[in-house]
């Protein structure tokens, strides 16, 4: 009884310091930034991204929205300064530890009960196949799910959400155009307004 305990509890060790090993935690930062051309600097991003091993998420012509490893973050945060002038950054932080081990542990119950009912299966007879083959496809359905939800924070947690959101600076007029033919007048915002007083 002793020996069978001590396996038990050498196990959960086991895999306890196998989830604590890897990274459970999600990045996502948000960086509020004065450039003179939002255009440029979305299309710079979006150059520069590529050979960071990540991609672009969603861009348009105020905002960009990209994914990168941990490896590549400071050098695009480096990269996004060079832009124009950074007046706020944030950040958010979760961890998802106790998730992951949750759907781990599901997964586990989920597959044994796979293994079981699949030797239920072979030893029936054939009146209670189709109610053993009906509670098979549940149970796919079931762990095709959880693996799915791993799927996705493994993603997540794998690499950094960067959105960087672009303003024009004061006195520039956007590239794309603005609501007026006159240039000056885009480039009024609150900051303009208040230094003409």
């Amino acid at each position: 009884m002793r020996l069978k305990l001590a396996v038990v509890f050498m196990l959960s060790a086991l895999s306890a310091a196998q989830v604590s090993a890897e990274d459970t935690r999600i990045f996502r930062y948000e960086y509020f930034l004065l450039t003179e051309s939002p255009d440029r600097a979305v299309e710079s991003l979006r150059k520069s991204v590529a050979g960071m091993g990540g991609y672009v998420k969603y861009f348009s012509s105020s905002r960009i929205s990209v994914r990168v490893p941990d490896k590549s973050f400071q050098a695009l945060k480096e990269g996004i300064g060079r832009l124009g002038y950074i007046f706020d950054e944030q950040l958010f932080r979760s961890d998802v530890a106790e998730t992951v081990n949750d759907l781990r542990t599901r997964l586990a119950v989920k597959e044994k009960l796979m293994s079981d009912l699949y030797r239920l299966f072979n030893e029936s007879k054939l009146h209670q196949t189709i109610e053993i083959e009906e509670e098979i496809g549940k149970v796919v359905m079931e762990i095709e799910k959880i693996k799915g939800e791993l799927a996705y924070y493994s993603d997540k947690t794998s690499l950094y959400e960067v959105n960087v959101h672009m303003n024009v600076k004061p006195g520039e007029a956007r590239t794309s155009g603005g609501p007026s033919k006159w240039q000056w007048i885009n480039g009024l915002g609150i900051e303009g307004m208040m230094r003409s007083w």
